[in-house]
């Protein structure tokens, strides 16, 4: 059986690998880039992935198997050096700066649970969830296993490190939590607070609202109070100071 790491390795782990790249009190967001190339010795390529399964859109090469791509306009199957990164080309536009961020936190997700356990060294494509597409059941297993879920908590913990969530808050909310209704409902001066971080952190709003949650960095209040407070309130006069 594989071994997998607690959500407490994965972010232990994560904060010393960061730590690595400067001196936390003066990071402001993670170069992942430069944590794949140095610290961790990956090649980063870019490429036309043209896989059979069009949501395929990254993979870690490990030297074996074969991935295919478009070259000079016809799809060539390719064999890339073991510890190459290959990442579509699509995600080198602009707006998708923050999925590419994430992507190849993913991609190093698996390097790092390959080292924990070679079993985890098998190839293993990244995808995107087409929500107009019908998937069979087992293109939602293969989706949805362990190894690809603790990829995902690599990228977010390596992305937004613990050391780096208490810096923004401090810088942009005093060091306090910030607050929350129900499970997701926030004032608007909080959403402004979360926003700042995140466009700071070059993270999505919803990865920071979802890392925040998971470090328990949130007052959570009951819903009935946001709801009270709008239907009494004045528009657009409420906060939650």
């Amino acid at each position: 059986m594989k071994s997998f790491l607690s959500n407490n390795e994965i972010a232990e782990i994560a904060d010393s690998l960061v730590k690595k790249l400067g001196k936390p009190s003066t990071m402001d967001s993670v170069d992942i880039d430069r944590l794949a190339i140095e610290v961790f010795g990956m090649s980063i390529v870019y490429e036309t992935i043209a896989e059979d399964d069009r949501d395929k859109i990254a993979c870690t090469a490990n030297g074996i198997d074969t991935i295919k791509v478009v070259r000079n306009r016809q799809v060539v199957p390719v064999v890339f050096p073991k510890d190459t990164i290959i990442l579509d080309k699509v995600l080198q536009q602009p707006k998708e700066k923050y999925r590419r961020r994430y992507v190849l936190g993913h991609e190093l997700g698996h390097v790092i649970l390959g080292r924990v356990d070679p079993r985890h060294r098998e190839l293993c494509f990244n995808r995107l969830y087409d929500t107009e597409r019908e998937y069979t059941i087992d293109d939602l297993r293969e989706r949805m296993n362990q190894a690809e879920i603790q990829a995902n908590t690599v990228s977010c913990a390596l992305l937004m490190p613990r050391f780096l969530l208490n810096k923004k808050l401090r810088e942009y909310n005093g060091g306090r939590k910030l607050v929350v209704y129900g499970d997701y409902v926030v004032a608007a001066e909080t959403r402004a607070i979360i926003e700042q971080m995140a466009f700071s952190m070059e993270v999505s709003y919803n990865m920071l609202f979802n890392e925040l949650r998971k470090n328990k960095l949130f007052i959570i209040k009951p819903i009935d109070l946001y709801l009270n407070a709008i239907v009494s309130s004045e528009s657009g006069g409420w906060n939650d100071k």
